[in-house]
């Protein structure tokens, strides 16, 4: 064999191999059930219990309806949040556990989150409203999905949540 016809093998073999990368990379992206748009699921935050407080911060506990408004069910690996708290502080963190949004339908989460960064207890009553304690707030959310190719679904809302204290001080 000549040098040329070398070169030529060598040249065929490259060109399958990124013929065969490409298409299974073609396959993999068409074999994820989550269609390529999807409308922003809507987060809405039902419940938020202040569990324990200490002088290093508090643990709230959430309740968090998420509705799907597609036709295809969206596998969730993780939720990272970040909550604003009427003017009064953050919550920031995640719900680690993988779960799926149904499509057209809602999944209830239930969490808890530790946050330094949110006022006293009493502060955060001070600026809740009614009988019901409703506190406002504005959440921000990325839901992580299962497919790694895929960026992350950004979810936003504005409301008034019911603020349960149920402290434990230390």
């Amino acid at each position: 064999m000549s040098g040329l016809e070398i070169s030529a093998a060598k040249r065929s073999r490259l060109l399958g191999t990124l013929v065969l990368g490409l298409a299974a990379s073609t396959l993999l992206l068409a074999c994820s059930s989550v269609p390529r748009r999807l409308a922003p699921p809507q987060p809405n935050l039902l419940e938020l219990r202040i569990i324990e407080t200490s002088p290093e911060g508090q643990l709230f506990g959430l309740r968090l309806q998420i509705v799907n408004p597609n036709e295809a069910e969206i596998p969730v690996v993780r939720l990272d949040i970040d909550i604003r708290l009427g003017g009064e502080g953050r919550l920031i963190g995640d719900h680690a556990t993988p779960f799926t949004l149904p499509a057209r339908d809602s999944e209830t989460l239930e969490f808890e989150v530790f946050s330094e960064l949110v006022s006293s207890a009493s502060r955060l009553l001070a600026y809740s409203q009614g009988e019901d304690n409703l506190l406002a707030y504005e959440f921000h959310g990325e839901l992580v999905l299962e497919n790694n190719l895929r960026t992350p679904i950004e979810m936003f809302r504005r409301g008034q949540v019911a603020l349960i204290v149920e402290t434990k001080s230390q």
